[in-house]
């Protein structure tokens, strides 16, 4: 196992999603040093090109909803990536209705970013290694 990033729009200054979902590898016993935020993520193609020129991932494991991995596979595929994904399940309480309402213009967008013009990520930076711990 190499690592693992974790990754999610940060545009809230109350919640930190890469934060709790670091916090709770950490509880379930994954190595600190084997998790990796990502705070610079505006879209998927963002967090999708991120992880082959940041964190030098290109055959990695994306765990997230459906709707989100179809999307997410179709982008690395579309830049040479071979990315897999594993569904988790889709939410459906308060603010499932607001993600599947949103998600038709996201592909619009994923596919007119990918197609039709040039999009260039908002924040590259340098590379970020991927610490290995040993798991025991």
């Amino acid at each position: 196992m190499q690592g693992i990033v974790v990754t999610s729009a940060s545009v809230e200054t109350t919640y930190s999603e890469p934060e709790a979902m670091k916090t709770a590898l950490i509880e379930k016993g994954i190595p600190e040093a084997s998790v990796v935020g990502d705070f610079a993520e505006f879209l998927t193609l963002d967090s999708v090109v991120r992880a082959r020129e940041i964190f030098d991932q290109s055959d990695y494991l994306l765990i997230s909803q459906p709707f989100h991995n179809e999307r997410a596979v179709c982008v690395g595929q579309q830049y040479g990536m071979k990315p897999t994904g594993f569904n988790t399940p889709d939410v459906e309480a308060y603010g499932g209705w607001k993600t599947k309402f949103r998600e038709k213009p996201a592909r619009v967008k994923t596919l007119t970013d990918l197609h039709l013009t040039d999009k260039k990520l908002k924040l590259l930076g340098g590379p970020i290694s991927i610490g290995i711990a040993s798991y025991r």
